[in-house]
């Protein structure tokens, strides 16, 4: 039976130490015109979308090509993308039609703004076009994954356009039961005079006695902080190793030469707090925004499954359980 036979071949690409990485995936049949006739078979269908055995062949390739060759034939892995396809597929197939039925549509002219501006971001045409070739992707391809992100945009900005703003006891609330989430580790609150060269450092320290140093660092300091007078701001416990030995320093003094792979640091230790729970003035707007996800997240849940009850959606699991990928060499 052809779907039997119906393996997907990961070709692997040998590298240094035996790395392998993921360049293709094809039917591994009998012969030419076997391959033909699998390849159109719709492995799911939402509505008048389709996905066939080579769309997901080319989906299930990119999501496998960055794992070595163990990895790409865990079953957890195989699981995990392949749900991942099937949903991606479904959600963002209700989600066209929807736009569709409510007449949202991308203009053009956003669209080839929003090319001329990811594109303008690469140094070059030759950059841009290397990032389509690792990715297996056409020109086309990629434009129409960007219209779809452009559409999607669009659409949850519909959904969400009634959302309330979280209220003041709603974040209340909020705060008081994830209080455990705002603590606040050990911080210093630095300012820094950074110099590529040790006897530039070293001429700057001598000097500092009597000085100021934020006047200092807008001279010397060749750090983008320099502007303002060298400081950095809070850095808490634990989030940078080089900083962690600064802890005990007192505050004010500045009396040694920190070395790093970016230059040569004079550090001032300006304040210092201890543990503690950040105030809700601190958090406030960390709150809303998660509340709003919250919110959004809610809303989204319940508009898919209206939209799932209301539309005809098929998986093939029989075929999509006989695709699993074969790892081999090219030697092999």
């Amino acid at each position: 039976m052809i779907l039997s036979k119906c393996n997907l071949l990961v070709r692997l690409l040998k590298f240094k130490f035996q790395l392998l990485c993921v360049v293709a995936l094809v039917c591994e049949l009998g012969c030419t015109s076997d391959y033909q006739k699998v390849a159109v078979l719709p492995v799911a269908k939402v509505n008048n979308h389709t996905l066939d055995v080579k769309e997901f062949s080319v989906l299930f390739a990119r999501s496998l090509k960055e794992l070595d060759a163990i990895a790409a034939k865990d079953p957890n892995n195989i699981k995990r993308f392949k749900e991942k396809i099937l949903n991606d597929f479904i959600e963002s197939s209700l989600m066209i039609d929807w736009a569709n039925a409510n007449n949202i549509h991308v203009n053009t002219s956003d669209l080839e703004k929003s090319v001329k501006t990811i594109r303008s971001s690469y140094p070059d045409d030759l950059s841009f076009r290397r990032f389509l070739a690792e990715s297996n992707l056409s020109f086309s391809e990629w434009k129409d994954s960007l219209q779809n992100r452009l559409l999607f945009q669009l659409v949850f900005q519909k959904l969400n356009k009634d959302i309330i703003a979280p209220t003041d006891d709603e974040i209340k609330i909020y705060y008081k039961e994830n209080s455990k989430h705002f603590k606040r580790k050990r911080r210093i609150f630095l300012s820094q005079i950074v110099v590529p060269e040790e006897p530039t450092a070293e001429e700057i320290l001598k000097n500092l006695k009597g000085k100021d140093f934020s006047e200092m660092a807008k001279k010397y300091s060749v750090f983008p902080e320099a502007k303002n007078g060298g400081e950095i701001g809070w850095i808490e416990k634990g989030n940078l190793d080089f900083f962690d030995g600064l802890f005990e320093h007192p505050i004010g003094l500045v009396n040694k030469i920190i070395k790093s792979p970016f230059g040569f640091h004079l550090i001032k230790i300006l304040k210092k707090e201890g543990e503690g729970e950040r105030p809700l003035e601190e958090v406030h707007d960390e709150i809303i925004r998660s509340l709003l996800a919250r919110k959004e997240q809610a809303l989204y849940i319940k508009w898919l499954d209206v939209q799932l009850r209301n539309s005809k959606v098929y998986k093939n699991n029989e075929l999509l359980n006989s695709i699993n990928p074969i790892t081999k060499g090219v030697n092999e």
